[in-house]
């Protein structure tokens, strides 16, 4: 199984639509999920667009927090923004996919990022 079958909401929202879905013209139920539109797959992995939004988001917020203090100043911290949310997604993904097979995107890149976005 992959990592996007839970027994979750998500996973019950995924399977549902998959049975629901219009079989093939061969006669077979498709095999791909129906988001897959709206998910980036890298490998094993699957990640999901908003999260992309999120973290555009939030790097947009300390660019613009910061740039008073200069081009320099805001370009670093930006530069550090997109290398904590890549040290948090490679948490996520060591730690918590392995574990249990499953793992939100955004909760550690983003928890890595606070102290940019507060202070």
């Amino acid at each position: 199984m992959r990592s996007w079958y839970t027994g979750g909401l998500l996973g019950r929202l995924i399977r549902k639509a998959k049975a629901e879905a219009p079989p093939t013209p061969s006669g077979e139920r498709p095999k791909e999920v129906p988001l897959l539109g709206l998910m980036a797959h890298v490998g094993d992995v699957s990640v999901g667009s908003g999260d992309f939004f999120a973290y555009t988001m939030a790097l947009t917020y300390i660019g613009v927090k910061y740039s008073p203090y200069g081009a320099l100043v805001d370009l670093s911290l930006v530069l550090l923004g997109l290398i904590l949310i890549y040290i948090g997604f490679l948490l996520t993904v060591k730690l918590l996919l392995k574990r249990y097979g499953y793992a939100p995107a955004l909760p550690l890149p983003l928890a890595m990022l606070m102290p940019l976005i507060l202070l």
